[in-house]
């Protein structure tokens, strides 16, 4: 048997949402992943505004019409 040591900053939280907001996260971080790697932005390391926003108007208009 595994044991799990959550946190949060809300002190009024019950464990039973705690609990279903961290399964939540996760679920969201592997759809954010899964997300990336379709849209091909797995391959950008860039944190800026500008070319972030122009990577992910490349991945997206590439897959849209991959023979530009």
């Amino acid at each position: 048997m595994a044991h799990v040591v959550l946190f949060s900053s809300d002190l009024e939280l019950r464990y039973d949402q705690l609990i279903d907001y961290y399964h939540l996260r996760f679920q969201i971080e592997f759809n954010f992943r899964d997300a990336k790697q379709y849209w091909g932005l797995e391959d950008f390391m860039t944190v800026n505004q500008t070319p972030v926003y122009n990577s992910a108007n490349l991945a997206m208009s590439w897959s849209i019409s991959p023979t530009l």
